[in-house]
C-alpha cells in the first residue's frame, strides 16, 4: 500500500496522490475488462453459431471445371477453394444456377456439396465447432488486449503529464534556493 502511495505520508505531493488514484482506477478498469472480454467472446460464438444454423447444405452439379490451384514460385499452394458455375435445387424445389464454392480442380459434371443461405444463395461452408471456439477466443483476447492497452496508455499519459509538472516545480524550487547555495563565502 505504501509503495502505491495509498498511505497518509505528509511528504507526498498532490501529484503523487493523483498518480496513485489513477493507478487504482487503471487496475480496476483492467480487472473489469476481463468479464467484458469474456462476454464479447461468448456473444461472438453465439452469433456465429446462430448464423451457421441458418445455412443448409445441398448438392450442386458443376457446369464447368473449377480453376486449378495457383502455385507460387516457392511451390506453395495459395488457394484450395475455387468458384465454378453450378446448378442446384433450393429448399422450395426451384432450380438455380450460379457460382458455387468448390475444391480447386473439380471437373464439370461432378457433384459438390454447397451451403446455401436462407435466400438460396451459395455461401462459404459454416465454421465447425473448433473454428467457432477459436474465433470466440480470438475476439476475447482482442478485446482484452485492446482494453489493457488503452488503460496502460492512459496511465502512461497521466504519469508523463504529472512528471512534466513535477520537473517544472523542481526547477522553480531550484531557482529559489540556487542563489543561497552558489554564493561565495
Amino acid at each position: 500500500m505504501r509503495r502505491m502511495g495509498l498511505d497518509r505520508n505528509p511528504m507526498r505531493r498532490f501529484s503523487d496522490r493523483v498518480e496513485s488514484a489513477v493507478l487504482v482506477l487503471v487496475v480496476i478498469c483492467m480487472l473489469g475488462a476481463v468479464p467484458l472480454a469474456l462476454l464479447a467472446g461468448t456473444v461472438t460464438h453465439d452469433r456465429l453459431r446462430a448464423a451457421a444454423s441458418e445455412l443448409r447444405s445441398t448438392t450442386a452439379v458443376l457446369e464447368q471445371d473449377a480453376p486449378v490451384p495457383v502455385v507460387s514460385s516457392e511451390l506453395v499452394t495459395t488457394t484450395s477453394q475455387a468458384r465454378a458455375l453450378g446448378t442446384w435445387i433450393t429448399a422450395d424445389g426451384s432450380p438455380r444456377s450460379g457460382e458455387v464454392f468448390t475444391r480447386s480442380g473439380a471437373t464439370a459434371g461432378s457433384s459438390v456439396v454447397v451451403w446455401l443461405d436462407p435466400e438460396g444463395t451459395p455461401v462459404r461452408p459454416p465454421l465447425d465447432a473448433s473454428e467457432l471456439v477459436l474465433m470466440a477466443v480470438l475476439v476475447t483476447l482482442g478485446v482484452l488486449a485492446a482494453a489493457e492497452a488503452a488503460a496502460g496508455l492512459f496511465y502512461v499519459t497521466v504519469r508523463a503529464v504529472l512528471d512534466r509538472g513535477r520537473l517544472a516545480s523542481w526547477e522553480d524550487e531550484w531557482e529559489r534556493v540556487a542563489g543561497d547555495w552558489t554564493r561565495r563565502r
